[in-house]
């Protein structure tokens, strides 16, 4: 394949993406952390959050999409740690939302993901830790790609019960 025709097959990906995230993308929430920030959980003498988050936080819900993606060695894994190094989960965001590394993506209950308008509160569902991001602007649309990690809330109070979360006007492109 030659470099003009692989630009045009990652070009036409591209567009694949956005027309999905369009179409087929559900309401998440992104839990935005400022990491020049300590949240009212740390604990200066142990060090460590207890009950929550050790950061100030916004939560922004927005559309995007899940796959699954096995990287790794295509032989099964044997243990709990090759599990986690081999299975990652990838989000694509479309729009000026800009996740790093540390953030957080939670997946909303069922019945609230297909609404046409984005629910003001929401129940997570199951939460995903970003490892790594990549963004990409194609024909003037920005589409983030989130290799992330499942993870467990490990007693957080902020991510029990109903949270309000706040509708942030998503523009697709540049």
């Amino acid at each position: 394949m030659s470099h003009s025709n692989f630009n045009d097959f990652q070009s036409s990906l591209y567009d694949d993406i956005a027309n999905m995230l369009d179409e087929y993308g559900w309401w998440m929430v992104l839990r935005s952390f400022d990491l020049t920030k300590k949240s009212k959980y740390w604990d200066d003498v142990s060090k460590e959050a207890i009950g929550g988050p050790p950061y100030l936080y916004n939560d922004i819900i927005l559309k995007g999409r899940r796959t699954e993606q096995i990287r790794g060695d295509t032989e099964a894994p044997q243990s709990r740690q090759q599990i986690t190094n081999v299975y990652k989960t990838i989000f694509y965001i479309q729009g000026n939302i800009r996740p790093k590394i540390e953030d957080v993506i939670m997946e909303i209950r069922p019945d609230l993901r297909q609404l046409e308008n984005p629910p003001k509160r929401i129940v997570p569902y199951e939460l995903f830790d970003i490892e790594h991001v990549e963004a990409k602007i194609e024909k003037g649309l920005i589409i983030t790609k989130c290799y992330c990690r499942k993870m467990t809330p490990n007693n957080d109070e902020t991510l029990a019960g109903e949270i309000p979360v706040k509708y942030k006007k998503i523009y697709r492109g540049i």
